[in-house]
C-alpha cells in the first residue's frame, strides 16, 4: 500500500488464493483470488515481491 501511495498514478494488482482486504481503499489498488493449483490454471507466470530489500 505504500507503493500505492507513493505513486498515485500507477495500477496495482494484488492476486492471492485468498482475497485480502486492505483497511485503507486506494482507487488504483485492486485484490483478486484465484486458485493457482486448480484444473483452470493454464501456466502462468505471476510474480511476488514483499518487503523493501
Amino acid at each position: 500500500m505504500s507503493m500505492a501511495t507513493e505513486f498515485p498514478h500507477v495500477y496495482f494488482c494484488s492476486a492471492d488464493v485468498v482475497p485480502i482486504i486492505s483497511h485503507t481503499q486506494r482507487p488504483n489498488v485492486t485484490f483478486e483470488a484465484y486458485d493457482f493449483t486448480g484444473p483452470d490454471a493454464r501456466g502462468s507466470d505471476y510474480q511476488s515481491r514483499r518487503g523493501d530489500g
